[in-house]
């Protein structure tokens, strides 16, 4: 989802996850795939092992935790473009989730959201 912060106006993008409960993460970073220390080797040697290495990356250390193939349409659009993920997950409610679109990779750091941390003041 994106919304738009109303205090500096840019667009702060985030992901709800529905489990046991209700989890928000915002992503707060951007980054690209070398500076998390994988190579296209590593995510391959992932999808058909279903297992890896702790990631290092700003001081800690991110356990894998998954990967699996999900299907995007932006809103208006008739087709699903597929995307692979990887997940990695740290302490304090950080991940890093890699997507692979095709061969185009993007890397975000998010964050969870305690509650009370968001608040929606209009929609």
């Amino acid at each position: 989802f994106k919304l738009l912060n109303l205090v500096d106006e840019t667009d702060i993008f985030f992901e709800v996850e529905v489990d046991d409960g209700v989890e928000v993460y915002l992503t707060d970073k951007e980054m690209k795939l070398k500076s998390v220390g994988i190579t296209r080797a590593d995510l391959d040697e992932i999808k058909s092992e279903d297992d890896f290495d702790d990631i290092r990356y700003d001081g800690a250390d991110y356990e894998y935790e998954d990967n699996y193939q999900a299907r995007f349409r932006r809103k208006g659009d008739a087709d699903w473009t597929p995307v692979y993920l990887y997940e990695f997950e740290a302490s304090k409610g950080r991940s890093i989730t890699i997507e692979d679109w095709d061969g185009q990779f993007e890397v975000f750091h998010s964050t969870k959201l305690s509650k009370g941390r968001l608040e929606i003041v209009s929609i």
